[in-house]
This record gives structure tokens, C-alpha cells and sequence, in this order.
């Protein structure tokens, strides 16, 4: 997202895959993905897919 790997307004890959590439369980997509979600990086259309927020609505890095 950040660093470019996923373009802004982009689906970001299914559960399916992600539990595939990075060998996890799907609990673990899932809560990662909320995480994402109430951070504001993302967001998610029901039935669609979960898409990268457009920089304009990510998050402020209070850490800089």
C-alpha cells in the first residue's frame, strides 16, 4: 500500500491467497485485514473486495 505494492483504489488480494502466500490461517487474514480497516488503509465494499484507501484518507504517521 504505503510503499507501493498495492496502487491506491486496488483490490488487495482474497484470504484465499493471502493464507496461501504468507501460510497462516484464516482467522489470522481476517483479523489482519480489520486491523488495516481501523487504521484506515483500507476499506471494503461487501461482496467486492477489501480496497486501498486513496492517500488522501490514510492514516497520519504520528511516529514521525
Amino acid at each position: 500500500m504505503k510503499n507501493g505494492d498495492i496502487p491506491p483504489n486496488r483490490a488487495i488480494p482474497g484470504e484465499k491467497m493471502m493464507m496461501r502466500q504468507y501460510g497462516v490461517a484464516k482467522v489470522t487474514v481476517r483479523q489482519a485485514v480489520a486491523y488495516l480497516r481501523e487504521q484506515g488503509w483500507v476499506f471494503t465494499v461487501p461482496y467486492r473486495g477489501t480496497y486501498v484507501h486513496s492517500p488522501e484518507k490514510w492514516p497520519i504517521n504520528r511516529d514521525s
